[in-house]
C-alpha cells in the first residue's frame, strides 16, 4: 500500500500505542507490505523495529484482540496473529485460520 496513512489513522488503536509507537513516524509501507517479491525482508525489518518499541506489548495485545488486521502489528504478521488468536481460542490449527 502506498499511502500517507499512519498508525494515528487507526482510531480504534489504544492512544498509548498511537502516541508512543516506534513506527509512528516511519514509512507505513513497512507495516503494510504489498509486493510479494520482498515481503519477507520487509516483514523482518518491521519486526526488528517493533522489537525495540516501548509499546510492543500493548500493540501486540491490541492486534491479537482486534478484528483481523492487514499488516505488521506488534511485530507479528497476519499469519502469526491468526495463530495467536487460534491458540487463545482453543487451539484451532493454522490451516483453519489461514484462509
Amino acid at each position: 500500500m502506498t499511502t500517507d496513512e499512519t498508525i494515528a489513522d487507526f482510531p480504534e488503536l489504544p492512544q498509548i500505542v498511537a502516541d508512543n509507537a516506534s513506527c509512528k513516524t516511519r514509512d507505513p509501507d513497512l507495516w503494510f507490505p504489498v509486493r510479494r517479491v520482498r515481503r519477507e525482508l520487509v516483514v523482518q525489518y518491521a519486526a526488528t523495529i517493533c522489537a525495540g518499541c516501548p509499546v510492543l506489548d500493548e500493540c501486540r495485545e491490541w492486534a491479537i484482540n482486534a478484528p483481523d488486521q492487514y499488516g505488521i502489528w506488534g511485530g507479528l504478521d497476519r499469519i502469526e496473529l491468526r495463530r495467536r488468536r487460534a491458540a487463545r481460542a482453543g487451539g484451532a490449527g493454522i490451516e483453519d485460520v489461514a484462509s
